[in-house]
């Protein structure tokens, strides 16, 4: 049997990555015999740094997304305009993709339910279905949907008979009500990252005793107000004697951030790279990382997932509902703060995450519930 793994594999934000390698090992462990392949859904075929290299260019490009996005809520739909024409670039990746044989298709999550993604998968669903290939869309995540013609067009993909699964980390509410029109139904389930110690074998050093602060650089809220918030926190851990470093995902955008927001702070000595760790470049670097801390305060989600599965005590930033939704499920909603909260009340939430930790046989229930039901579904296919 020959599986094809997709997802945003190639991200410059390394929990993809993670959730990527995850989802291929348990298919591994299910199927031994298989050969399971994956590829990202972009026109990516490496791990990379970004070609962005000073703040003020990150700030041009989010507001031209900003301005499509406005231009969409009132008829002028340059979201589609954009979102095609970033399709027709990697439509001989897609064909080069779906013209070998595999037996099904597994597209591994991540926020994909989303303009920025709805167009490919609709693209690679057509063409797998068309040579009999099963699709399993499992454990997607939602984000921003602003065009109404994409919408309704992934609403037609959900549709396709040969899309056997569709399960959601987050709102599946949403997905059920807006998207799966046709009456199928949308399960609720869990990132795959969820197992990434057991992944890579890696632990959590239990002798640690610096905060990782987990920076990032995001279009959803206002650059200069989270610059703010990371400067009064860090001048907060410096008041009261806390260890702390900065840490991303690995994106070359939130670096760039990270120099940004330390250029605020004269007040500290030396060069900017003593202040933070070394960005990782792979995904199992990535955890390895976030295994380092005692705990973290951090927007991406997945490094909130990978410091769960490390037993890392971690404090959530919110600047998206994604977060909020896994909080929730793992039964610490107290754990969501904004960037609009005292630093102070941040680190006393914090020291009581590291106290408590995490209801263990909860997430491990969460990791065994998300692999079955990926399981059972390409089960009903294969008999």
């Amino acid at each position: 049997m020959k599986i094809l793994v997709l997802g945003v594999y190639y991200s410059a934000n390394l929990g993809d990555g993670v959730l990527c390698e995850c989802t291929a090992a348990r298919l591994k462990e299910h199927f031994p015999d298989a050969e399971i392949v994956i590829k990202d859904i972009l026109d990516r075929s490496e791990f990379r740094v970004l070609e962005v290299s000073v703040y003020p260019e990150l700030r041009r490009r989010t507001q031209k997304e900003k301005l499509r996005r406005m231009a969409a809520r009132i008829g002028w739909d340059k979201v589609l305009v954009h979102e095609e024409y970033r399709l027709k670039q990697c439509l001989t990746h897609i064909e080069d993709v779906c013209k070998e044989e595999y037996d099904i298709a597994i597209v591994a999550g991540g926020q994909l339910f989303m303009d920025r993604y709805f167009l490919f998968l609709d693209a690679y669903i057509c063409r797998l279905s068309k040579k009999g290939i099963p699709v399993y869309l499992n454990a997607c995540g939602t984000g921003p949907a602003y065009s109404k013609i994409i919408r309704r067009r992934f609403s037609d993909t959900l549709a396709n008979p040969y899309v056997r699964l569709i399960s959601c980390r987050d709102d599946a509410n949403l997905v059920q009500r807006f998207y799966a029109n046709d009456g199928k139904k949308v399960e609720e389930t869990f990132d795959f990252a969820l197992w990434c110690a057991d992944i890579y074998g890696i632990e959590k050093d239990k002798n640690a005793d610096v905060t990782g602060l987990g920076m990032m650089y995001t279009n959803s809220i206002d650059s200069n107000q989270a610059a703010g918030f990371w400067v009064r926190l860090i001048r907060q851990f410096e008041k009261e004697g806390k260890a702390w470093k900065i840490f991303v995902n690995g994106s070359q955008d939130d670096m760039i951030f990270v120099r940004y927001v330390l250029s605020k702070l004269p007040e500290l000595d030396g060069p900017w790279e003593q202040y933070c760790m070394p960005a990782p470049e792979r995904p199992q670097e990535l955890v390895k990382l976030i295994g380092q801390f005692k705990s973290i305060v951090s927007f991406r989600l997945h490094s909130h997932i990978i410091a769960a599965a490390l037993d890392v005590p971690s404090i959530a930033l919110v600047w998206d509902l994604k977060l909020r939704f896994y909080f929730e499920k793992i039964g610490h909603c107290e754990r969501c703060m904004t960037i609009k909260q005292d630093p102070k009340e941040v680190i006393l939430r914090l020291d009581r995450a590291e106290k408590e930790g995490y209801d263990r046989s909860l997430i491990e229930k969460q990791k065994r519930y998300a692999d079955n039901l990926l399981y059972q579904a390409i089960c009903k296919d294969i008999k």
